[in-house]
């Protein structure tokens, strides 16, 4: 967590030196581009706002999908670097984030942002402008994607399929961010992050899915054991995933 922390500070650092503050005129004015213009001291502090939540999302960015590259996870627990890194359990460091990126992303980067838009006249942004049309697509993705993992109402309300097939507006999140900001490098942060995952992902399912022909299932007081004999290449270690 510390290491996430420390990226953080990092990519806040980087905002405050050649991000916003960089870009105020000597009028104490911020407009480089029309989606990003602030000319009163309340629509720069919401600029501010704005820019420092995305730039401080970075590091979550990368790290919750790398969470769950588990062909990548289950490598990584094999190298000396597993004696730092516990690979083998990231759920709750991808839960935590998924938490964090969905209030950064909503409240403290989309919310100031359109506010400051609607100030100036300039809600259209939301719809004729790339920056808005993808970030508010991603904006309505990110609560679909989180809260059915994280609420327990909803939890108990929807079945697993709905929440997992929601869940996948993952990649939706992913590619609006990468088109969200052409002027500075989130689309090759983004397109590598989406490309190892996906890769992981398509790995696994080409080269390590198996079907077992006989399973005994048996239930215990907290859970069910399930038991088969491993099928011809699987090898043990890492993580299983089912599909009963």
């Amino acid at each position: 967590v510390w290491v996430v922390r420390l990226a953080e500070l990092a990519c806040v650092l980087w905002i405050v030196v050649n991000g916003t503050i960089g870009l105020v005129n000597n009028g104490g004015t911020v407009c480089p581009r029309d989606t990003v213009c602030a000319e009163e001291w309340y629509t720069v502090m919401l600029l501010t706002i704005s820019r420092v939540s995305a730039y401080h999302m970075y590091p979550a960015l990368v790290l919750v999908w790398a969470s769950k590259s588990n062909n990548l996870r289950t490598f990584l627990q094999g190298t000396f670097l597993s004696n730092y890194i516990p690979f083998y359990d990231l759920h709750n460091l991808h839960t935590t984030l998924g938490h964090f990126i969905l209030w950064s992303s909503v409240f403290f980067h989309s919310l100031p942002h359109i506010i400051r838009w609607g100030l100036q006249g300039n809600l259209s942004f939301l719809v004729t402008r790339v920056t808005g049309a993808t970030g508010l697509l991603a904006m309505v993705a990110a609560p679909c994607i989180v809260l059915p993992m994280l609420v327990p109402a909803l939890k108990r309300r929807l079945s697993w399929e709905v929440r997992k097939g929601l869940h996948h507006l993952h990649w939706v999140f992913g590619i609006a961010l990468a088109f969200h900001a052409p002027a500075v490098n989130i689309f090759w942060i983004m397109f590598a992050v989406l490309l190892v995952y996906g890769l992981d992902a398509l790995y696994g399912l080409l080269l390590k899915a198996y079907i077992i022909e006989t399973a005994e299932f048996t239930c215990l007081k907290n859970g069910v054991q399930l038991r088969f004999v491993n099928p011809e290449g699987f090898r043990g270690g890492g993580y299983v995933l089912l599909c009963v």
